[in-house]
C-alpha cells in the first residue's frame, strides 16, 4: 500500500506542548486557624532513566501514561529515529520491539492490570497496533487491519481504542480488545472520527465535525460537547465518572452533565483526567501543569519542583496523573560525564512527579 509521506508523518508525530499557569491565591485578612490549613505543593522528581547500552544507541526516553500502580508507559529512543515501547515499572525498564523484529515500536497507553498498547513496525514497512500484557505477551492487532494501524488507550477491561491510517490520509476508527477482535466504529461515528480516550464504563471520547464527543457503547448514543462547552472544543480525555477533559479557544475545560469548568490559557493540550477530576495539562511552550479540582488551582510544576530531586530539571510537558496525584511527564537537563545529549544539547527523560504538601509559614509581627 502506498501512503503519502506527509500522512505517514503525521501518523507518527508526538505532540508536545504546555500552558501558561494560573494560580490565584486570595486573602482578605490573616486569621490564624485559615493559616494553618493552607499548604504549599511540591513534587518529588524521579528519574525513569534510558537503557544504558543498546544495539540501536537507546539513549533517551519519554512518558505517555501512568497507572495507579505508579507504572509508566513510554519510549525509549535514540537520536537515529529508532524507537521501542517502554514500560517503567519497580525500577526497571522493560522494552518491547516489534513481533517481527524490526526496529521501531512506540508506546501510547496503560491500564492498571499493567497492559500497555502502541504501534511497531513490520517488515514490509507498515505500522500495526499491538498490545503487551503485563507477563510480557504481545499481540498484534493490526494483523487483520491493512498495513497502518496505531492503539491509543486501553481501559482496565483491556479494551482498546484505535485508529486505520486509509491509503489517502483518511482516519478509521475502531474499538476492540487485546485478545484480537476489532469492531469498525466507522458507520456509527464517520470516516476520519479522532478517537482520544476510553474508560471502563463503555464510554468512549473523540472528535467529529462538531468537536467533542461522548460515545456511549453499549446504547450507540452519542453526546455533542459543542452544545454546553461550545463550538471548536477538543475532548481529550474521560475518566470513570464520565467527566471530559479537553481545549476551548486556547482554555482547557473539564465538562460534566451539563456543567462546565473553564481554566487556563494558551493551552496546547489537555492529555489527562483522573478520577478526582485533577487535570494535566501543557502550554504552546515547554512546560506542563496540574489542575487540582478540589481547590482549583494551577500548579505550574516547574515552580513547583522539589529542590533536592528537582535542580537541574526542567519539564518538557506531561503525559497522566493517577488516582493518587502522581504525574507522568518528560524532562530535560543538562547532559552529565559520559552522557550523549540531544542535538538540541539537552538529556531527555521520562519522569515520575509525586506531590506532597506543606503548611505555609506566616510571620505575625
Amino acid at each position: 500500500m502506498n501512503v503519502s509521506t506527509n500522512a505517514l508523518t503525521a501518523f507518527r508525530s508526538l505532540r508536545r506542548g504546555w500552558l501558561h499557569r494560573s494560580l490565584v491565591l486570595t486573602t482578605a485578612c490573616l486569621v490564624v486557624t485559615s493559616a494553618l490549613q493552607a499548604q504549599y505543593r511540591f513534587y518529588r522528581l524521579t528519574d525513569l532513566g534510558a537503557p544504558s547500552t543498546s544495539a540501536y544507541g537507546l539513549c533517551e526516553s519519554g512518558a505517555t501514561g501512568i497507572n495507579n500502580n505508579g507504572d509508566v508507559v513510554g519510549t525509549v529512543n535514540s537520536y537515529y529515529s529508532e524507537y521501542r515501547l517502554a514500560k517503567f515499572t519497580g525500577g526497571q525498564i522493560l522494552t518491547y520491539g516489534s513481533l517481527a523484529r524490526t526496529p521501531s515500536s512506540s508506546g501510547a497507553g496503560l491500564n492498571n492490570p499493567g497492559t500497555t498498547v502502541g504501534w511497531m513496525d513490520t517488515p514490509d514497512g507498515g505500522i500495526h497496533s499491538f498490545s503487551v500484557s503485563n507477563a510480557g505477551v504481545r499481540t498484534d492487532l493490526g494483523a487483520t487491519l491493512i498495513d497502518w494501524s496505531e492503539l491509543f488507550k486501553v481501559n482496565d477491561y483491556d479494551e482498546v481504542i484505535g485508529r486505520v491510517l486509509g491509503p489517502y490520509g483518511q482516519l478509521y476508527p475502531y474499538y476492540g480488545h487485546t485478545s484480537g477482535w476489532i469492531v469498525d466504529l466507522t458507520t456509527d461515528l464517520g470516516s476520519n472520527f479522532e478517537l482520544t480516550d476510553i474508560n471502563n464504563a463503555w464510554e468512549i471520547v473523540g472528535n467529529g465535525p462538531r468537536g467533542g464527543v461522548i460515545y456511549h457503547r453499549l446504547s450507540h448514543a452519542q453526546t455533542y460537547l459543542d452544545t454546553t462547552v461550545g463550538a471548536g472544543n477538543r475532548a481529550s480525555a474521560i475518566n470513570d465518572r464520565m467527566e471530559v477533559a479537553g481545549t476551548l479557544h486556547g482554555q482547557a475545560f473539564v465538562y460534566y452533565m451539563g456543567n462546565v469548568e473553564l481554566f487556563g490559557s494558551d493551552v496546547y493540550n489537555v492529555p489527562d483526567i483522573n478520577n478526582l477530576g485533577d487535570v494535566v495539562f501543557n502550554h504552546t511552550s515547554m512546560g506542563g501543569y496540574v489542575y487540582q479540582r478540589s481547590n482549583h488551582v494551577v500548579y505550574d510544576l516547574n515552580a513547583s519542583l522539589d529542590y533536592t530531586t528537582g535542580r537541574g530539571w526542567q519539564i518538557a510537558w506531561v503525559a497522566g496523573i493517577n488516582d493518587y496525584g502522581v504525574v507522568a511527564a518528560t524532562a530535560r537537563r543538562l547532559p552529565r560525564t559520559g552522557e550523549t545529549p540531544h542535538p538540541d544539547g539537552y538529556v531527555y527523560r521520562a519522569v515520575k512527579l509525586s506531590p506532597y504538601d506543606l503548611p505555609y509559614v506566616y510571620v505575625i509581627p
